[in-house]
């Protein structure tokens, strides 16, 4: 499965070498992203979104999806912040950090290729199931089996909190 992702990137970012990718974290991509990213030269021109990230976390912390994907997939092809959109999960606002994202993707996007997962509890990013989905970047309530996510085990303080992409963006990708 890894190796079939690989290579669905691979050949997205060769019919398009800066392609917008949006990567998300955990377990599923990462051997994915090794073997991806194996080939130095896709970082050339390659744009990358972080789908989600944990509230609160920042970008040193090692339970953070920014941490996750720095040492997986932007830090091995050498992507530069001008080509990286990423959530600052430690803003003052979120709801602004949520609106400047979106403003930015409305502007470079849409997003050409997205790699995404399902939670436990069939959550898409961090839009956890709900009656109703929100269609734009924001800030969303993370649900008790969110809060127990492997990337957040042995904390004392667990994020309430995430901010993702909507699943208008999820969907157009």
């Amino acid at each position: 499965m890894s190796r079939d992702a690989a290579g669905i990137m691979a050949e997205a970012a060769a019919k398009d070498p800066a392609l917008l990718l949006c990567a998300a974290s955990g377990g599923s991509p990462t051997r994915a992203y090794g073997l991806f990213a194996a080939d130095k030269a896709r970082g050339a021109a390659l744009r990358v979104m972080k789908l989600d990230e944990w509230a609160g976390l920042g970008a040193a912390d090692e339970a953070s999806c920014e941490s996750y994907l720095r040492r997986h997939l932007t830090g091995p092809l050498a992507i530069p912040e001008a080509r990286y959109l990423s959530f600052d999960a430690t803003a003052a606002d979120l709801s602004a950090e949520c609106e400047r994202v979106k403003k930015r993707l409305d502007a470079e996007g849409p997003i050409d290729l997205l790699i995404l997962g399902v939670g436990v509890n069939g959550h898409l990013g961090l839009n956890e199931p709900a009656e109703a989905l929100t269609a734009e970047c924001h800030v969303a309530a993370l649900a008790d089996s969110s809060k127990a996510h492997a990337m957040l085990e042995g904390r004392t303080s667990v994020p309430t909190e995430g901010l993702t992409l909507g699943m208008a963006g999820i969907l157009q990708a």
